[in-house]
């Protein structure tokens, strides 16, 4: 009796209708918008736990968003946020700019504990 009740209800177009759903709907997708000029938008990633190789066993990719040219900055997987900052301030910066906006990966490595 049960599973006559299941499959009956799947198949009434009426009950699909006004049934409750437990999840928000999706909005659209939307693209990026495009950068005005080179190096205004860039995002970064620290891959980490690679071959040891010159002291050194990760890489800061830092890439513009418009050229998608790339700094590879070699790192070890112990860097710190700060760490990284300074990578970023001598290897990009200093030969750029500023970025308007910096996108990064969601890595535990930026994230803030506020309790």
């Amino acid at each position: 009796m049960g599973k006559y009740v299941q499959d009956y209800i799947k198949g009434c177009h009426t009950c699909a209708q006004h049934k409750h759903h437990n999840w928000k709907t999706l909005g659209l997708m939307m693209a990026l918008p495009t950068p005005d000029s080179p190096w205004e938008w860039t995002q970064s990633d620290h891959i980490t736990r690679l071959p040891t190789s010159g002291g050194y066993d990760a890489i800061y990719v830092i890439m513009d968003q418009l050229t998608k040219m790339t700094h590879f900055i070699p790192t070890t997987t112990c860097a710190t946020a700060e760490d990284l900052v300074q990578l970023h301030l001598k290897h990009v910066w200093k030969y750029h700019r500023v970025p308007r906006v910096h996108n990064k990966d969601r890595g535990p490595l930026f994230t803030v504990d506020y309790t």
